[in-house]
């Protein structure tokens, strides 16, 4: 039955990423929540009961069209599309049904549009598009607007942190003093940890994703002119003081203002969703389902929506197109310094995709028709 490869596939003891011998035997914490509640709220209900010789794209489909936004949509196929592979590779199902790899469901309207429409399949994930990338200007705003409660400085330098820095926003709320005094001087700063906030524990300290530590180049100016690397050694001699005095344990740069880790979600709530509106950052109105509890019971009700057209993660993306356009790094050295697994997603992410090559292949095409015109 079905239940025997979803429970395989959700085994702790099972060796993961036997394909890629340079990456960890085990998932992460949060990522093992992820794939867990993934699985249990969407797969179960119609691959547990079922024999596994008797899966066929119909109960792919199934599967599919139970998620209730499209991002869910995007999240569960590749869900699905490694437990087949699995399966497939452990003789649980046949050669023959690796056809469940090719489903693809196509965008709903009446769920949450998407930011940038594009295809379901695996390929075309990879594109990003220019307007995803907010612009220098826009990022200049939001470090400008600091958030009730917290002090422009630290804010303008989370801001160009997270946009110039290399750092995902877990790496940034982990950064500790040891990890900065001990490099900096060398203009480099190291990545030890990052912050997870996962379903089943508290939030706690874990090693960055891919499960790889490494050291990232800080620049002396971003290009909106903040003085990044000096601001990095202020706060962790700020931070170290702190931790002498009691206030701040963990001697980390970003603390709250109790003295612990951020996580994800306090950010947004607290500072990048007020610093956004400041900044008059586009935002996304919708009307789509979300699960609440009524009468003591779990259900969808449809109700409006909001979005930041370029959310946080999106200064990431502002980073890796200011390593490409203004540093003029290549893809290896941004893969290095910004803790991506694999240069080539690096490349056809960030280096196949740019409004220059698009430019240049229209005006290419366009000297083609002028020469051969009669």
């Amino acid at each position: 039955m079905g239940v025997e490869l979803l429970d395989y596939f959700l085994d702790d003891t099972r060796p993961k990423n036997l394909g890629h011998p340079d990456r960890p035997a085990r998932w992460s914490t949060s990522y093992a929540d992820q794939n867990r509640y993934l699985i249990n709220r969407y797969l179960r209900p119609h691959l547990a009961r079922v024999a596994l010789a008797a899966w066929a794209p119909g109960h792919a489909y199934a599967v599919l069209n139970g998620c209730p936004t499209n991002y869910l949509v995007d999240k569960v196929r590749r869900t699905l599309s490694s437990v087949i592979s699995l399966g497939i590779a452990n003789s649980f199902l046949r050669p023959d049904q690796r056809e469940l790899h090719r489903v693809a469901v196509p965008l709903r309207p009446e769920l949450r549009p998407e930011r940038h429409p594009r295809t379901r399949q695996p390929d075309a994930i990879m594109l990003l598009r220019p307007d995803e990338v907010p612009s220098t200007e826009q990022v200049a705003r939001l470090a400008a607007a600091a958030p009730p409660g917290l002090a422009p400085v630290l804010w303008a330098g989370i801001v160009n942190a997270l946009a110039y820095g290399g750092f995902r926003i877990g790496e940034l709320f982990a950064l500790d003093v040891e990890s900065v005094l001990d490099d900096l001087p060398t203009g480099l700063v190291a990545v030890r940890h990052q912050v997870i906030e996962p379903r089943s524990a508290p939030k706690r300290l874990t090693a960055p994703k891919n499960g790889f530590a490494r050291l990232t180049a800080i620049c002396n100016t971003t290009p909106i002119g903040f003085p990044l690397r000096e601001w990095i050694d202020h706060r962790a001699h700020v931070a170290a003081a702190e931790r002498t005095a009691g206030r701040n344990r963990a001697g980390v740069l970003v603390a709250t203002p109790r003295g612990t880790w951020w996580t994800r979600s306090n950010f947004r709530s607290r500072c990048f969703n007020p610093a956004a509106t400041a900044a008059d950052w586009e935002q996304l109105t919708w009307h789509g389902p979300v699960r609440r509890r009524v009468a003591g019971r779990w259900v969808t009700v449809q109700t409006e929506r909001h979005d930041w057209r370029h959310p946080v993660h999106a200064l990431r993306h502002h980073y890796a197109c200011a390593a490409r356009d203004v540093w003029g790094w290549t893809g290896a050295e941004l893969c290095l310094n910004g803790g991506w697994a694999d240069e080539a997603f690096v490349i056809s992410r960030y280096y196949g995709s740019t409004a220059e090559t698009y430019r240049h292949a229209v005006e290419k095409q366009s000297g083609v028709a002028r020469s051969v015109t009669p």
